[in-house]
């Protein structure tokens, strides 16, 4: 038996759908890129914008956030283009730049200082699919209501005969890009989360 152990992956591209996020982006942004730095990586930063009222303010902090040098891109799907989450995670795994995708919430609820670590599985090949989870030391849930917990718990035991996986409606993953296109369990979980 032979193995060879592939060299640690530095690059990323961090995917973030968005429905009217504008006061989140800026933050989002100095702070991922702020985290992933320190860690050693280089990362690019889609925002998978589904148009609402915020739209035109999230392009105008996107454009302010690339003439500071940030590597970011956005994507505005406008009505007739589609909508929901799991479609524009798609579509950002297919607007990718980087053999590595993460998926995060826009909200902040994903700490973007935690996206080395989620990450870090999938880069150090060690893991196909890596997930930020709530359900760990340190994890938390804030700033839900008992519907929304609910809601999330029911969906949870939906999934398990898809996946092991405590959390899987945490909707903060890491993936090799190949296996996001190639595994529907992925679009099938965010479906269940929230379209």
């Amino acid at each position: 038996l032979c193995s060879i152990k592939m060299a640690r992956q530095t690059k990323l591209s961090v995917i973030v759908p968005t429905y009217d996020e504008v006061d989140n982006i800026r933050p989002l942004t100095e702070r991922l890129f702020k985290a992933t730095k320190a860690a050693g990586l280089t990362v690019e930063l889609l925002i998978m914008d589904d148009e609402s009222k915020g739209t035109p303010q999230t392009e105008k902090i996107v454009k302010d956030l690339i003439k500071e040098g940030h590597p970011i891109r956005i994507h505005v799907r406008r009505k007739g283009e589609g909508r929901g989450l799991s479609s524009a995670v798609l579509l950002g795994f297919s607007m990718a730049k980087y053999p590595t995708v993460l998926c995060m919430d826009a909200d902040l609820q994903h700490e973007p200082e935690a996206v080395p670590k989620v990450a870090e599985p999938v880069l150090n090949g060690d893991a196909d699919f890596s997930v930020g989870s709530r359900n760990v030391d340190g994890g938390e849930v804030a700033g839900w209501t008992m519907i929304r917990k609910v809601i999330s718990l029911g969906a949870t035991i939906l999934a398990w005969p898809l996946t092991s996986c405590s959390d899987p409606m945490s909707g903060f993953f890491a993936t090799p890009i190949a296996v996001g296109k190639e595994e529907n369990k992925i679009a099938m979980l965010w479906d269940l989360k929230s379209d």
